[in-house]
């Protein structure tokens, strides 16, 4: 089984549905900025399907874990290049510092808030800046659908972390 990180606690849910949820639709500003909508449409439900079918797989789940885990180190890379931009081998750095971090979920949820989500907005601000009612009402509809839809989660955590799968690999082939 897949694990769930708990949003039990109101802050936690706050913080999970309405600053690290949202912050992908960012990918939709680029993806109509550069039209790029097929491509953001076919990476992201290549990753959808792709997630979900490993749940037919023996060990699916492991397979599923293990490509977050290597997909997050390359997204969050860039994270740790921006604060310390001399650091050597970012990816590999960037994964010894993250297996602490899922080990923790108050303490990953910290690391999304106040460091990855506001650097993401900072690296995607050239873009974003032209579009801020957009972007403000994609924000605003996307914590109304995490917020009703947490509790829903944790039976569908395939087809999540496929999402965010799909936005890190949007991320690095079209923005990065």
């Amino acid at each position: 089984m897949i694990p769930t990180i708990l949003v039990h606690a109101p802050l936690q849910k706050f913080l999970w549905t309405q600053i690290v949820a949202p912050h992908g639709i960012t990918d939709l500003i680029h993806a109509h900025k550069h039209r790029l909508y097929g491509k953001l449409a076919q990476i992201y439900g290549i990753s959808i399907t792709a997630a979900s079918g490993t749940q037919i797989l023996p060990h699916g789940d492991h397979v599923l874990l293990v490509t977050l885990c290597l997909a997050s180190c390359v997204h969050f890379r860039h994270d740790l290049v921006s604060f310390f931009p001399s650091v050597p081998y970012p990816t590999l750095c960037t994964g010894a510092l993250l297996f602490p971090l899922v080990q923790q979920p108050d303490y990953f949820l910290a690391y999304m808030c106040l460091l990855h989500v506001p650097n993401h907005y900072r690296m995607a601000w050239k873009y974003v800046k032209e579009q801020r009612t957009a972007v403000s009402w994609l924000l605003v509809t996307m914590g109304i659908v995490s917020i009703l839809g947490v509790d829903y989660a944790s039976t569908c955590m395939a087809p999540i972390i496929g999402i965010v799968i799909g936005h890190i690999l949007y991320e690095e082939k079209y923005i990065h």
